[in-house]
């Protein structure tokens, strides 16, 4: 799209919102899915963090077992950012409720209530792609392969929920911006209407 790169070379742009030349170049390597240059190794190749094997595109920072809290830091800004949009869609948003029900053993991200009286929770879970985006050109199946299996696991975890209570909607995203389809279907039908469901 023409001008799309404008940003970059605009000196006025606000500093909070420019990237640095190294920032860019991974984003961008690791949105095309190529090998992701500069990403520190020891000699023999293994993570510099976790001492696993490194992965050679380079992704492997995205579930590092020892970057735990960059990995909390990113799930709670997805958190922030949705949670004024779930405000305006619901009478009742709850961030992080504790006790609602002994079936909801775990603490979800959001309890939501809409104006009509029924009650939803929502967990929010991101991954990463176990494979380069780039393959998602050859196999479209691939396509939100990765948010599917989050969602999947979150319905596993909250398994014993009373659904006659409670509608679990896990919110599953992947690191590179995909968002499962039943979860933005749930937003959009609320946002349209909230006789949706």
């Amino acid at each position: 799209m023409r001008g799309a790169g404008a940003f970059l070379l605009d000196h006025r742009t606000s500093p909070r919102h420019r990237w640095s030349s190294t920032a860019l170049r991974y984003a961008i390597q690791m949105m095309l899915g190529v090998p992701v240059s500069g990403i520190p190794t020891s000699p023999a190749g293994a993570c510099l963090y976790c001492r696993s094997e490194h992965e050679s595109r380079g992704h492997h920072l995205f579930r590092c077992a020892k970057l735990r809290g960059a990995h909390t830091t990113r799930h709670n800004l997805v958190c922030k950012r949705l949670e004024p949009y779930l405000r305006r869609l619901f009478s009742c948003v709850q961030p992080e409720p504790y006790g609602l029900h002994p079936s909801v053993v775990h603490r979800p991200d959001f309890f939501l209530e809409s104006n009509d009286g029924r009650k939803f929770v929502i967990d929010v879970v991101i991954v990463h792609p176990p494979i380069a985006p780039t393959a998602t050109i050859t196999n479209p199946a691939a396509v939100g392969a990765a948010a599917r299996l989050g969602a999947d696991s979150k319905r596993r975890q909250y398994a014993g929920l009373d659904e006659n209570l409670y509608r679990l909607v896990p919110f599953s995203m992947e690191a590179c911006g995909f968002i499962d389809s039943p979860a933005v279907r749930f937003l959009r039908d609320f946002a349209t209407s909230t006789s949706s469901y």
